[in-house]
């Protein structure tokens, strides 16, 4: 009975992303930082290089993970570089096309 309900829960789930087409999308499933963000980010880097991610979570108004996700992607595009550790370290932007 288990295995019905949860059969037809995903044929509902299939229906309704078939029905909003090009609409549909996972936030996961979007790996690519949105330019804005990165803008925004950035500029409350340059602020206050020595903020945390609760604090830039924060004025950002996004989730802490979120921010997280997008800080990797920025360093792995080596945008920008965390100089020290946790608690007396601060981030550096990588000056270049990232404006």
């Amino acid at each position: 009975m288990l295995q019905h309900h949860c059969d037809n829960l995903l044929k509902q789930i299939e229906e309704y992303k078939h029905s909003m087409g090009d609409e549909f999308h996972s936030a996961k499933s979007d790996s690519a930082l949105d330019g804005t963000m990165a803008l925004r980010i950035i500029g409350a880097l340059r602020a206050k290089p020595s903020a945390t991610m609760d604090n830039l979570s924060n004025t950002l108004g996004i989730a802490r993970r979120t921010l997280v996700r997008y800080m990797n992607k920025l360093q792995e595009d080596n945008k920008i570089k965390r100089v020290g550790g946790r608690r007396y370290g601060h981030w550096e932007i990588i000056e270049g096309d990232n404006e």
